[in-house]
């Protein structure tokens, strides 16, 4: 059994997976590390890999490398996809990690994956490399900056009513930022579709449900594509 942690900017999540097949699976704020031991205990883990967008937990890597046949996912691990950025150290390991889950799931093929988080990121992969991709502002950090910088507009939730066009100030807001994601994803695929026409997309991330029923082609949804993708970088060290 393989202990998956991928730590993001808002939530870690804690996932027992064999084969791309998940057993068990946590989300918080922090990682436990009694909840690690226990899970390495129960399901006899015999490997871990911990990912992370912020600063890695250094007592979570000392607790992991004494238990389990360790990798931290860092720029330095090597994974089954041919990497041409330019700026390797600084990408995000959340991104490569879902590349490397969509090109296992459809190998070698045109690949457009996004990932709706707290940023959104479109990430392209061909043939077996990853070419690079872009990121922008999320939803929440949308509605966030349409209140702050500016005097009046007022702060709106995440689950407001969607209109196609609003009808009072909050849906006018909440329909404007949610549109203009859809538009940019739909904008992303045409463009792609130009130099691939076979591109297949992916869609992950915690924010994915707020628009995977507004999409108007074919999308592949897969909310766990992060930790598909770290098992395979984690069994392609091991």
């Amino acid at each position: 059994m393989n202990l998956i942690i991928d730590e993001g900017n808002t939530n870690a999540k804690v996932s027992i997976y064999n084969k791309g097949i998940e057993y068990f699976s946590w989300s918080g704020k922090n990682i436990d590390i009694d909840l690690l031991g226990k899970l390495i205990a129960d399901y006899r883990v015999d490997a871990s890999i911990y990912s992370s967008t912020r600063i890695p937990d250094k007592s979570v890597c000392m607790f992991l490398k004494s238990r389990t046949r360790f990798v931290l996912f860092d720029s330095e691990t090597k994974v089954p996809l041919i990497n041409r950025y330019q700026t390797p150290k600084t990408l995000g390991r959340d991104r490569l990690a879902a590349c490397v889950g969509a090109n296992t799931l459809m190998p070698n093929e045109d690949l457009l994956i996004i990932d709706i988080g707290t940023a959104i990121t479109y990430d392209f992969v061909s043939n077996g490399a990853y070419l690079g991709g872009n990121i922008a502002p999320g939803m929440q950090m949308r509605l966030d900056a349409l209140h702050h910088f500016t005097a009046r507009l007022p702060q709106v939730d995440i689950d407001c009513e969607f209109k196609e066009i609003g009808d009072t100030t909050e849906t006018a807001i909440y329909s404007g930022c949610k549109s203009g994601i859809i538009y940019e994803i739909e904008g992303y695929y045409r463009r792609q579709m130009l130099k691939y026409p076979k591109v297949s997309v992916f869609l992950t991330g915690g924010g994915a449900k707020y628009f995977v029923d507004q999409i108007n082609f074919e999308i592949f949804a897969k909310s766990n594509l992060i930790q598909i993708g770290l098992e395979q970088i984690l069994m392609y060290q091991c």
